[in-house]
Order: structure tokens, then C-alpha cells, then sequence
């Protein structure tokens, strides 16, 4: 039996085809499409397709280097599209070694996340306003944006302010959320846990960030952090991530916040809190404490 071939797949071969043949890379790509880095990524990997805007601006560009080259040449299989690049007919794949045995524990809470995320990971998408302590300006409070969605059976998650970028994945188990991001200008990695909330539409999340303070010796920092919904998705990909940077633009640090969240953001912990009875011997957010919360609405815009 053939083997079937999803639309979206057919065309990220395709597009990885012609990166390939006119010496592309992902960043020249996004940045002549003006779009970002990751958007091209998801294109390549399949999980989103390119608007009819970004994919006229790709055969614009493809034909620049190939004249005559339009959006009819899209639907050529890709051998066909292959030699109307003037490229030898792509090789097939060679099929992906199986992981080692000892390097699927790693990752097995994934399972049980993926199976979380189908049953409850709607609750969770949307952009978010982010605040937390800014690493090197005592007093300061980052203000920055999240966006949350659901990528196949995984949840992607892209954290950031002016100025800076993380992008990775969240996993909810037990009831939390656990991330793992990376910086796109360096690489260095920023890991979060946030108490999660069991509500249709979850409102706030709370929860604690372990990151890179960006000082001169890259102090790793902890620090709590206080999320509100401000938008939900729209269901198109590239709508939503346009929103998104717009927003991520839009704030860098404040000091202005109620006294109550500041006291969220600036707990006291050590000994001496400990000896006071006005804090934990280490730094903490349990849930009795959490501002984490949502609505019972199940249908919303």
C-alpha cells in the first residue's frame, strides 16, 4: 500500500527542497519573508501551514532565482518541483535511527503531559502578561509577554519581553506546569513551574523561574513570577504569533503594581524570615499561597 502523504507534510518537503537548492537558511528565509526565525521552523516541521500572503511572498522570492516560477509550482510533486529548480531528484530520507534504550526514561513524563494537554491544554492557550522580579535592577519588576499554545500534542511556549526571546515547551504533570525554554540570541536556557488550575479557562498562573540574570557572571537567579490572560488565540497560527511579538515589544520594566503583588514577587524567605514568622526557609510558592485561577466558561472568543 502507497504511503500517504499529508498535505502539510508535501509542502514542508517542499519548502525545505527549495531552501536547499537556493542556499537558504531558516534566518535569511524569515528575515526576507519578514517573519521570525521559529515561524519558518514550524513550516519545515510541518505543524503549521504558510498564509496565502507568506507563501506568494516565498514564490516571489523563489522566482527571483528561478524565472517563470509561480504558485501553480507548488502542487508539482517533488520530484517534478525538483527538476523545475534544476536540482537532481531529492533522495529519500534515511529512516531515523531508533533512541537508545537507556534515553527513553528521560523523557517519559512527556507521555502523561501529552495526555494531559489533550484533555485540559485548550485552558492554557492564549497570550499572557508576565511579571517578575528584573534580575539586575533591585526593586524593578519585569514586565513581559507569554504565549501559550497547543503545537500537535505538545505545548509550546514562547516567554519574552523588549529585547529578548525565549521559546520552548510546557508539560503539565500533577497538576503543575513545567517549561524548559531557550534564549534565541544565546542559547542559555530558562526553566519555569507553575501552579497549574484545573478550571475550563485558567485566568492567572503563578508559579517560580529559574533563569540566566544576564549579569556579567550569568548568575543563575529563581525568582517568582505572576501571569494574567490579556488575549486568547485566534486558531491562526501566524495571526496569533504577529499579535504576540507586537506585544512583546510593548513593555520592558515597571514599578508600578499594587502592593499586594509586589508582595507576591518580593517574598521573604530565609533563617530570619523563618525566625519572624513571615517567611519559608527557602524560596517557595505553595499552593495555598498561589494566585493561580480560572472561570468556568467553556466557550469563549
Amino acid at each position: 500500500m502507497p504511503t500517504i502523504v499529508s498535505p502539510m507534510t508535501a509542502l514542508a518537503a517542499k519548502i525545505d527542497l527549495v531552501m536547499k537548492v537556493l542556499t537558504l537558511s531558516r534566518g535569511r528565509l524569515a528575515a526576507e519573508l519578514a517573519v521570525n526565525k521559529s515561524m519558518v521552523s514550524r513550516w519545515l516541521s510541518g505543524t503549521v501551514v504558510p498564509s496565502s500572503h507568506n507563501l506568494s511572498q516565498l514564490t516571489l522570492l523563489v522566482a527571483q532565482r528561478v524565472p517563470g516560477f509561480t504558485l501553480l509550482d507548488w502542487d508539482s510533486d517533488l520530484e517534478a518541483l525538483a527538476a523545475r529548480l534544476g536540482a537532481a531528484k531529492p533522495a529519500a530520507a534515511a529512516p531515523a535511527p531508533p533512541p537508545a534504550e537507556d534515553a527513553m526514561p528521560v523523557f517519559r513524563s512527556m507521555l502523561g503531559a501529552r495526555r494531559e494537554i489533550a484533555r485540559h491544554g485548550a485552558a492554557y492557550e492564549g497570550i499572557w502578561q508576565g511579571l517578575r522580579a528584573a534580575c539586575t535592577q533591585p526593586g524593578v519588576i519585569l514586565r513581559e509577554h507569554i504565549l501559550i499554545q497547543r503545537v500537535g500534542p505538545d505545548l509550546r511556549v514562547v516567554w519574552g519581553g523588549a529585547g529578548w526571546r525565549c521559546e520552548g515547551w510546557l508539560m503539565p504533570i500533577l497538576g503543575q506546569l513545567y517549561g524548559m525554554m531557550s534564549d534565541d540570541a544565546d542559547d542559555s536556557v530558562q526553566f519555569c513551574i507553575l501552579n497549574g488550575n484545573r478550571m475550563p479557562r485558567v485566568e492567572v498562573l503563578d508559579g517560580l523561574v529559574l533563569t540566566n540574570a544576564k549579569d556579567t557572571t550569568d548568575t543563575p537567579t529563581a525568582e517568582p513570577c505572576l501571569l494574567e490572560r490579556v488575549a486568547d488565540l485566534s486558531g491562526e497560527a501566524e495571526a496569533d504569533e504577529a499579535r504576540y511579538e507586537a506585544l512583546r515589544q510593548r513593555y520592558a520594566t515597571t514599578t508600578e503594581v499594587t502592593e499586594a503583588v509586589r508582595a507576591h514577587l518580593f517574598p521573604d524567605s530565609g533563617p530570619a524570615a523563618v525566625a519572624a514568622g513571615i517567611g519559608d526557609l527557602l524560596l517557595r510558592l505553595p499552593l495555598p499561597r498561589s494566585l493561580s485561577r480560572g472561570s468556568p466558561a467553556t466557550g469563549w472568543t
